[in-house]
Formats: C-alpha cells, sequence, structure tokens
C-alpha cells in the first residue's frame, strides 16, 4: 500500500500555506479514500493549534473561518466556496455512549486512537506522507474493517459505531470482522439510546454500498435488525433489487419489508424518522402496493402504469415486487426515468361548450373520457375525443 497521497495537498493549498509550521494533516475519509484511488468527498484536517489559534491563523491569510463546532475543537476554513473542517487533536476525557466531553491534546496518536477503524485513524501531512499508528495501510490492503483497539471500549463511546462498523464493511471489506462481529452482538441494547436520525443516515449510507445484501444478512444474524427494524428481514428481496441496478436506498429497505398494514409502517418511519416523501415511497411498494398499475407494468404497459400515478412509489412498487421479473422491472425503471406525460387534449369547458353543466355528471363525464383515451394508449387526438364526447351525448 503507497505510504504517500501527494494529490491532496494541493486541493487545500491555500489552507495549508497559512498554518506555515503550524503542524497540521489531513485524517480520516479523504486519506484513505485517496490511498484507494478514489475521490475524497470531505477533505478534514487535524492541526495541534487551539481552535483560537486557528481562527487568528485563518483570519490573518484572509480566509474565511466559521465556528462550526468551536466547544469541540473544529473551525471550517471556506476557500472558493468549498469547506476544510479543521479539528485541533482531542482525546476523550468522558463518553457516555451517544457523546464525549473531550480535552486538547497535541499527541497525533492519541488522537487517531479515538477513531472508530483502523483505515479511519490515518492521517497524512502536506507532504503526503502518511502517518499509520495502528496497521491502517495493511487493514486497506487487505480489504478488512477492524476497530482500532478494543471493538467493546470502542462501541461503547458511540453505539453508533455499531451501524458503521456493518456500513463501512460493507464498502470497504471482502467478509466481517468476527472480532468486531461479536463485539456488535454483544452491545445491541445500546443501539435503542440512537436518534433514529442517526439510525437513518446509517442505514441509508449502507444500503447503497456495493455489498448491501451481505452487509444486511450478518447484521440480520448478529441481532441488530431485530433491534431497530425487525420487520426488514428479506435479504432475498433486497438482492432481487440490487440486481435490476435500478432504484436507490429507499427502493432497496422496501424490498426488506413485507407486504405490511398502515400502523407496522408508522412505526418503522418514527423510529428512523423518515421524511414525508421516505414514508410515502415505503407506502405505495409495501401497503398500497399500487396493485392495478403493477398489473400493467406485468403487461409491459408501461405508459399507461405510469399515467397519472405517483412516480416514485410506483417504481419502488415494481422494483419489489417478486411476480415481476427483474429484467422488466428495471425496463420499467429506465423506461419511467425518460417518461413525461401527455397531456389529456380536453377540459371541461369542452364539455360546458358541448351543451354540459358543470357539476357532478361533467366530472365524471370527463373522467370517463380520459379513460377511454388512456385505454387507447393516447392517441387519440382532440378531435377524435370530441367526437366521441358528441356520440355520448346523444
Amino acid at each position: 500500500m503507497n505510504r504517500t497521497v501527494p494529490e491532496l495537498s494541493g486541493r487545500a493549498s491555500e489552507v495549508l500555506d497559512a498554518f506555515g509550521d503550524t503542524p497540521i494533516r489531513f485524517v480520516g475519509g479523504c486519506v484513505r479514500d485517496a490511498l484507494l484511488g478514489r475521490e475524497p468527498t470531505d477533505l478534514d484536517l487535524a492541526t495541534t493549534a487551539l481552535p483560537e489559534e486557528t481562527l487568528r491563523i485563518l483570519g490573518e491569510a484572509r480566509i474565511k473561518a466559521v465556528p462550526t463546532g468551536i466547544e469541540h475543537g473544529t473551525v471550517t476554513a471556506v476557500v472558493g466556496g468549498r469547506p476544510f473542517e479543521i479539528t485541533t487533536l482531542r482525546r476523550d476525557v468522558e463518553t457516555d455512549g451517544r457523546r464525549a466531553i473531550v480535552a486538547f491534546t497535541t499527541d497525533w496518536r492519541e488522537d487517531a486512537s479515538r477513531r472508530d477503524f483502523t483505515i479511519n485513524a490515518l492521517s497524512a501531512d502536506r507532504d503526503g506522507q502518511v502517518h499509520d499508528y495502528f496497521a491502517g495501510l495493511a487493514d486497506l490492503a487487505l480489504r478488512r474493517v477492524r476497530f482500532v483497539g478494543d471493538p467493546v471500549q470502542r462501541i461503547r463511546e458511540d453505539y453508533l459505531r455499531v451501524l458503521r462498523f456493518y456500513r463501512f464493511s460493507a464498502w470497504y471489506a471482502d467478509a466481517f470482522d468476527e472480532q468486531g462481529r461479536a463485539a456488535c452482538a454483544a452491545n445491541l441494547d445500546g443501539l435503542a439510546r440512537l436518534s433514529g436520525e442517526r439510525v437513518r443516515a446509517e442505514l441509508w449510507k449502507l444500503l447503497a454500498a456495493p455489498r448491501a445484501a451481505e452487509a444486511w444478512r450478518a447484521m440480520r444474524a448478529d441481532g441488530v435488525v431485530a433491534a431497530l427494524v425487525p420487520q426488514a428481514t428479506d435479504v432475498a428481496g433486497l438482492e432481487r433489487v440490487i440486481a435490476t441496478g435500478q432504484g436507490d436506498h429507499v427502493t432497496r429497505f422496501a424490498a426488506l419489508l413485507p407486504m405490511l398494514d398502515a400502523p407496522p409502517l408508522e412505526a418503522i418511519g418514527e423510529r428512523l424518522r423518515l421524511s414525508r416523501a421516505e414514508r410515502v415511497r415505503l407506502n405505495g411498494a409495501r401497503f398500497d402496493g399500487l396493485a392495478a398499475r403493477r398489473a400493467l407494468v406485468a403487461k409491459d404497459q408501461f405508459a399507461r402504469a405510469l399515467y397519472g400515478a405517483p412516480l416514485l412509489p410506483l417504481v419502488d412498487a415494481v422494483l419489489v415486487d417478486s411476480t415481476i421479473a427483474p429484467d422488466r422491472a428495471a425496463a420499467f425503471a429506465r423506461f419511467a426515468k425518460d417518461w413525461s406525460a401527455p397531456r389529456f387534449p380536453i377540459h371541461g369547458g369542452d364539455l360546458q361548450q358541448a351543451g354540459m353543466e358543470a357539476g357532478p355528471q361533467l366530472g365524471a363525464l370527463l373522467g370517463e373520457l380520459e379513460s377511454w383515451w388512456v385505454e387507447r394508449d393516447f392517441a387519440p387526438s382532440r378531435d377524435a375525443l370530441l367526437g366521441e364526447l358528441g356520440r355520448r351525448l346523444r
């Protein structure tokens, strides 16, 4: 494994130049991803400078500085609209499974020791030299996710690390570390202390991973699924959706669920603090089921299925439907991405001009005409529809 990542420095050169001789390094995910040849997203840095000193350094360099988490040592520098989080080296004084009370330090190893996994405990200086205190480079090379130090201690510092273990393993590992799994399985009680927002964020990231199905199967075997969303057990359904190459994390989550009544779905929505849009999609996929629409898809009548339907809930419902062949479901999802609903060529005013009065009968006839038009695959023109209207009014 390469021990240098020189390409990182150019992306934060103004920040690095501002710090001069004050020690500052890239830390965490950006180092890990750069070593793997992946495009880093967030460029996070750590420094021995205290937060007030960081603010002074950035101010003197005329770099915008935002005290985003200054009580925990974090200042965000903004250069060209891009944020760089800069955090003073820390050590944990006290943890309660959700939050930590920290003190500042100048010891890089001590700061690295409080991180979750060895591959996230790497740091790199401005010359690209990687500093590795816990064999993270070896673990990257072996595609292995291991906790830093004692797994049980790491988990009890923050129980979200149970989910992060499976999530990072789904993205970066070829297998699941048995010691890590055992520690997760032994600390399930702490999951109840996590907020729905934090749990949802981790599950969504996990479900987007290449090995999401393997991770979910491991979570089910280890008791994690039962502790969080006990209904979400259909790993075969998840594998079927993944095989289509369509859908997203919400679709994949829906595939894990059986058909449910409204109360269980509401309970899941509350536990995970789902957004209204996410609840609508789950409702369409696993409660309403959009049965008539799915039947049209099964007959390759894609446009008719989509017309007037809620797009994403219908796509979800089709992708998770085990009675629809995966290749047909995938074809429908691709069709839906580019589909634009045709405009119904007539309106209520046309019926009034033909002699009808406004009211329920007019609305009912307009609906019948629209159904007639849809059944003919939207082909009848305005003139043809007006002709059909005339026939029905005779």
